[in-house]
């Protein structure tokens, strides 16, 4: 319901020809995966995450999480870059570099190390951020919320675009 109504505020400020509302018609539930190794944070952070209404799926390594990213389609990746795996960078570059996942947000859960934040800014035009611990949950929701408007934004106007090629006549 609020990114539903986040986008009738956006679309209620341009002059379209068709009502928002049909732009946002059978839209899939988002879709979070949240790659983490400890039972405690995973759970927490599920909770967290179904106050914004999507599925979570959570993977417990870099190697679980890339295969699911390869046959799934996810909104955002919630990652745990304080797993014992320190393998952050690894999956970090794999979705970074993949043109079928290229576009999916990257939120990394914990403290950055300055080696971290060299290797993470490689990626500047990627769409990563970067909540620390201990993670507060309006914060975390807010990022998420923000990664999850802009998706629904992408798909709207690519619905429009589409109506529009699909609207003109050939002359």
């Amino acid at each position: 319901e609020g990114l539903g109504r986040t986008m009738n505020e956006l679309f209620g400020r341009f002059d379209l020809s068709q009502d928002s509302d049909l732009l946002l018609q059978n839209l899939p539930k988002p879709s979070i995966l949240v790659v983490m190794d400890g039972e405690d944070n995973a759970s927490i952070t599920e909770d967290v995450m179904r106050e914004i209404n999507a599925d979570v799926i959570i993977a417990k390594d870099s190697e679980e999480a890339i295969a699911l990213c390869l046959t799934e389609v996810f909104s955002v990746i919630l990652y745990d870059i304080e797993m014992r795996s320190k393998e952050g960078i690894k999956i970090v570059e794999t979705v970074v570099q993949n043109e079928l996942t290229r576009d999916i947000p990257i939120i990394l859960l914990g403290q950055i190390s300055g080696s971290d934040q060299l290797n993470f800014s490689r990626y500047k035009s990627a769409p990563i951020d970067y909540v620390s611990r201990p993670v507060a949950p309006h914060i975390l929701i807010s990022k998420v919320n923000v990664f999850l408007s802009l998706q629904l934004q992408r798909l709207a106007i690519l619905r429009l675009e589409q109506n529009r090629d699909l609207n003109q006549t050939p002359t």
